[in-house]
């Protein structure tokens, strides 16, 4: 084991250290704040109360807590330090992404088309601590393209959630300092007095990166003004070398008007009255019983899985899985947990073949990234580019100028099965197959109250079958870049074949229908879930709320998180998550505080 082994195999025992440390921390402030109330329930008031302390959640929180009395409930607690290092969050965060103490885990019904090599099961893990996922993801803020918001205006009729009305909520939620590609465009497209910290990943191969794109055809753009099919560099919500989070900006942060925020605490249902007005939220806090009332709304920010649940459990979905579970009918709303969108990537791992190769000095790098004034170093970058192509499918659609498939390379320094190699992800970043989530009335029956046990996927990924087609001509990019390309020349890099199943070895070398066998069993979740509390119309008999995030036939309930979005935008979810709260905040304060707007 080299030296960094040694560091990195260390992450998973101080994520549990910390996690157990910040939970009994939170307990024994919490039981001192409940012990006079002799083991009964308070009832707490509030403006807003917020259940969700993610991306969304945070936002929604820090915004609105600027003029009014919020509550925050979350069902974790504070990130632990590991999560924020740049570069261990891009390239080590398998770790944290599936540790179990800040991970809510979610397993799908058995799948036909993909998670073949795990009998149909596909596992996914969601964050569980304040950012959410958010405070675990790679940090990529890719707003998506203009077409996916033209696209949900369309769809919805309301010409507000178009690109053009939703650059204004993009750029509040940004401090960007990043160097682009087009700088005539910074002025009217980037933020630059939001909370939010964002910059542009430049590592030492972008100029390589730069010289493939046009060896292939393709040309060099930025990624967040105008996003066109082309090869860009990764913008990301980083500052001096640290993950910079919903949370962490939005929240954590302020000096002063903070949210009040409840650590662990699992919301049970949301409160009801006979006039189907939402007023409060029952919650568990430590496992602890309690209310709290709003006077004006309650928020649902639990995400594309807990906020359906959420829904389920307060007599909100359809009829008959309300029926099934023995839950009282509040709303029939057929459409919560349909519509589950996601990105399925393909991983494939290239080998670097350079004698002279070496990687960087890791003590060396530690230091630099210990300078405080200014971290630097492989430890401070992300270390990630990425591309947005078009494939046959989509020309012959005619939406050549809609991007829907996306590469990304990550340089890997520092890994000691594979110095000096690269991973790539290959995503279908608009695919056509759409899943659902499904509430478990079983478990829910037994008694049982963890999110993860409430809920099942069920991806259906490449139910549509040309969805694949797609993946396969981003793999055959990747591999002509890496394999055949001058730029990339001098690695001698050489595709890892090892991980082809067994069960496809016997076919064609790299053939279509070798890749095909390869995605049914390998095909796995890019961690953007979104839909499942869909907009829409109120004609739309899979709407869940409307344009302005409100609950079809329940007052003062809204949804604010990306489980929201009609369809899946066509990169990575967490910019567009931020917009989305952003925009909520700005219809709410026009509702109850127009002359502050």
């Amino acid at each position: 084991m080299n030296l960094t082994s040694f560091v990195f195999a260390g992450l998973p025992v101080i994520i549990q250290q910390y996690a157990d440390f910040y939970k009994q921390r939170d307990l024994g402030d919490t039981l001192r704040k409940l012990e006079p109330d002799f083991g009964l329930p308070q009832i707490e008031e509030y403006d807003f109360i917020v259940v969700g302390g993610g991306t969304a959640g945070s936002i929604v929180a820090g915004r609105l807590s600027d003029n009014f009395n919020v509550l925050l409930l979350e069902l974790g607690g504070d990130p632990p330090p590991p999560v924020y290092p740049a570069y261990i969050a891009s390239i080590n965060s398998y770790h944290i992404r599936t540790h179990p103490s800040i991970n809510e885990v979610y397993r799908s019904i058995p799948q036909s088309t993909s998670a073949l090599d795990d009998h149909g099961i596909a596992t996914v893990h969601a964050g569980r601590m304040l950012g959410g996922s958010g405070s675990h993801n790679s940090n990529v803020f890719n707003r998506g393209s203009p077409l996916d918001f033209d696209y949900w205006a369309k769809l919805l009729e309301d010409e507000t959630w178009d690109y053009k009305h939703m650059l204004k909520h993009f750029t509040d939620t940004e401090d960007f300092v990043g160097r682009l590609v087009n700088e005539k465009d910074r002025n009217d497209y980037y933020g630059h007095h939001g909370p939010l910290g964002v910059t542009v990943d430049t590592p030492d191969f972008l100029s390589k990166w730069n010289m493939a794109a046009l060896e292939v055809g393709s040309n060099n753009s930025d990624p967040n003004a105008y996003q066109r099919p082309a090869f860009t560099a990764q913008s990301v919500s980083i500052r001096n070398g640290l993950r910079e989070s919903a949370y962490e900006a939005f929240v954590k942060r302020k000096l002063q008007s903070q949210p009040t925020i409840h650590r662990y605490s699992l919301a049970d249902r949301i409160l009801i009255n006979d006039a189907n007005q939402a007023y409060g939220v029952a919650y568990t806090r430590h496992g602890i019983p309690q209310i709290a009332h709003a006077k004006k709304e309650v928020i649902i920010s639990a995400g594309a899985f807990g906020s359906p649940i959420l829904l389920t459990k307060s007599g909100i979905g359809p009829r008959d899985v309300l029926q099934a579970a023995k839950i009282p009918v509040v709303k029939n709303l057929p459409g919560v947990g349909k519509n589950l969108w996601d990105h399925v990537m393909l991983i494939l791992t290239f080998r670097r073949n350079e004698a002279s190769y070496h990687d960087p000095d890791f003590e060396e790098a530690l230091l630099k990234f210990r300078n405080k004034p200014l971290r630097s170093g492989y430890l401070a970058q992300q270390r990630r580019t990425q591309a947005f192509g078009v494939s046959s499918r989509a020309k012959s659609d005619g939406e050549g100028d809609w991007g829907d498939v996306q590469i990304q390379m990550i340089d890997l320094p520092f890994v000691e099965e594979n110095p000096g190699g690269a991973i790539w992800e290959v995503n279908l970043s608009r695919p056509k197959s759409v899943g659902e989530f499904i509430f478990n009335t079983t478990a829910y029956l037994a008694g049982e109250t963890a999110n993860g046990a409430l809920g099942n996927s069920n991806f259906k990924y490449f139910s549509d079958p040309t969805d694949m087609d797609v993946v396969i001509e981003g793999v055959n990019l990747a591999i002509e870049i890496m394999e055949g390309t001058q730029a990339f020349k001098s690695g001698n890099y050489k595709l890892d074949e090892s991980f082809i199943p067994k069960a496809c070895q016997s076919l064609e070398r790299r053939s279509p229908e070798m890749w095909k066998c390869v995605l049914k069993r390998l095909g796995t979740t890019q961690w953007h879930w979104a839909g499942t509390c869909k907009m829409g119309r109120k004609s739309d008999p899979m709407g869940v709320v409307d344009s302005k995030m409100r609950v079809f036939g329940i007052e003062k309930l809204r949804v604010v998180d990306a489980s929201v979005m009609p369809k899946v935008t066509n990169a990575n979810t967490n910019s567009p998550t931020m917009a989305i709260a952003q925009k909520a905040v700005f219809e709410i304060m026009k509702q109850y505080a127009p002359h502050l707007q």
